[in-house]
This record gives structure tokens, sequence and C-alpha cells, in this order.
């Protein structure tokens, strides 16, 4: 079975396809309700056979903190900010979900 390939430009396609349609159906921004989450860390958190046993203590806060630099033109963004922005993402959709339409 071969393994499906991830496209930088086909993720930034879906993400801004999903982008586009929350503004369009109104949200332009939403508070960050929430500080801290629940995170497996990365030995973890691809290992299905066995069940995590540690989590980590991660705050939204810091993750837009570390992120919201690279709004900044003149700052170099880094593959690192990935981690902090997926959260964000998932707080983005868990909460707009429950929106009423």
């Amino acid at each position: 079975m071969s393994r499906p390939e991830v496209k930088i430009a086909d993720v930034r396609k879906i993400v801004n396809r999903i982008l586009d349609q929350i503004e369009k159906d109104g949200a332009t921004s939403l508070p960050l309700s929430e500080t801290y989450y629940w995170d497996v860390p990365e030995e973890g958190r691809y290992d299905i056979d066995a069940r995590p046993t540690d989590f980590d203590i991660r705050s939204l806060h810091d993750d837009w903190d570390c992120i919201r630099f690279a709004l900044d033109e003149s700052e170099q963004p880094i593959v690192d900010q990935l981690i902090e922005l997926a959260p964000i993402l998932r707080f983005l959709g868990d909460n707009l979900s429950r929106e009423p339409k």
C-alpha cells in the first residue's frame, strides 16, 4: 500500500479555501476563550500501539504569541511555527463548528 504524499501547494489551497469560506460566512475573528490544552509529546504521538500516558499542558496564548510575529513581513517565518499553528487551527475548527450558521 502506497503512502499518500502531502503537497505543500495543496495544503495551502485547502487552508485558503477553508478560511475564505469562514470569512464569507461572516466570521472574521474569534477570541481565544481557552488558555490551556492537552498535548501528547511527539515521542508518543504516532505510536498507536501504545496508549499515551504522558501528556503536556500547552497554552494557546503562548502558541499565538509565537506565531503572530510571522505577520511582520520583515520577520522570517520558521518551520517550527507549524507546531504552534496546529492547535490554533484546531481551536478555530472546534469553536466555529459549534456556532450557529
